[in-house]
């Protein structure tokens, strides 16, 4: 009996170890535009728990988190320069950034420009349904 309970100990801690491991995965960092071309093709490459780094430029695009907790931002948030050389331009084409699918707080948008985004019936520059992501160090501006 002593050999069976041994057994089923180690069994558990193996199984416990390997949960331990698959929960702590390492997050990717996806740089744009030197791993992808625009900010959506980085957030659509991401699994929840990356960063899609943005370097200082304009992108005309507007972007959508689709349900990810990820995490988008310019090279370095907190400097007021990165930040506002780090532009995302919606070309008056709707809002400029979504978040519509159940994001959260582990969602986040920092260190950027948020322009020219216009939306009728909804927020021109970041339109949220059901969402509550965390933007930080963020500029809205000619947004309509």
């Amino acid at each position: 009996m002593y050999r069976k309970q041994t057994r089923n100990v180690v069994c558990g801690l193996a199984v416990l170890a390997t949960l331990f491991f698959v929960g702590h995965v390492h997050a990717d960092i996806i740089n744009v535009p030197a791993d992808q071309p625009t900010i959506q093709a980085g957030i659509d490459a991401a699994i929840n728990g990356d960063e899609v780094v943005v370097a200082p430029g304009t992108y005309v695009e507007n972007i959508n988190f689709n349900g990810k907790a990820i995490t988008v931002r310019s090279t370095a948030p907190t400097d007021p320069e990165i930040a506002l050389s780090t532009i995302i331009d919606g070309g008056g084409s709707g809002p400029v950034v979504r978040c519509e699918n159940s994001e959260g707080s582990d969602t986040v948008l920092s260190g950027v420009v948020i322009t020219n985004g216009n939306a009728i019936q909804s927020g021109g520059g970041m339109n949220c349904i059901a969402s509550s992501p965390t933007v930080t160090y963020c500029t809205f501006s000619g947004n309509t």
